[in-house]
């Protein structure tokens, strides 16, 4: 995504319209006549993700003060209060009515938050605070999968609960994954993890290994 010129978009839902947005406003043309329909909408922060959901365009902001909206395509209308976030975000995944967002402070704490996007209010009373820096987040029907580069866990996500206590840690800058039929396989503590997303439970792949030259491994 190149925020610096910004992107046009075409929605196949809103024929005739055409979307711009750039570091930090939104705006929706006429396409036969190039009219403004309405906007600029100004956004508090450089844009990071743009999720042009059914319900509306779902944008996340990232610097200073990161938030959430939610803007109504036919008239740039916010459809619930801005979402306010702890730190820049690192991550974002959508699944149905439910979306993920992790995000990190300078000071080094880390957290994800379940937003309810009918509604813009959070599912648990608070974040749930996480080890190490997020590398990937994913929601299935267990949970939400977090894995950062200190520790793996599914979040409950009505009490913010970690799954499993204790989560599953290992040394600091691994934790390598990858996703494949309804499994995530993870790489920590010299060891291959396999976890299913159905039933939220992960178990060990053979007896580990151990590089020769005590390497760390950096890819899958």
């Amino acid at each position: 995504m190149d925020l610096t010129y910004g992107k046009f978009v075409l929605l196949d839902k809103t024929p005739g319209t055409v979307y711009y947005y750039g570091p930090t406003s939104i705006a929706a043309f006429e396409v036969a006549s190039a009219k403004q329909i309405w906007g600029p909408v100004k956004l508090s922060d450089p844009v990071f993700s743009v999720i042009n959901d059914e319900r509306g365009f779902l944008i996340a902001t990232n610097d200073k003060e990161s938030e959430l909206v939610l803007l109504d395509y036919a008239t740039g209308q916010q459809k619930w209060a801005p979402v306010k976030l702890e730190g820049k975000v690192t991550a974002i995944k959508l699944n149905g009515d439910k979306l993920a967002v992790a995000s990190a402070k300078e000071s080094g704490s880390n957290s994800v938050n379940i937003i309810d996007i009918n509604t813009g209010k959070p599912l648990a009373s608070s974040a749930l605070k996480v080890a190490g820096l997020i590398q990937d987040i994913r929601m299935t029907d267990k949970g939400l999968i977090y894995r950062t580069s200190s520790e793996t866990n599914i979040q409950d996500v009505n009490t913010g609960k970690g799954l499993w206590s204790p989560a599953l840690s290992y040394k600091e800058g691994t934790g390598l994954g990858i996703d494949k039929d309804g499994k995530t396989y993870i790489w920590a503590n010299n060891k291959l993890y396999a976890l299913s997303h159905t039933d939220g439970q992960y178990k060990e792949l053979g007896q580990g290994v151990t590089f020769g030259g005590g390497e760390t491994a950096n890819n899958i």
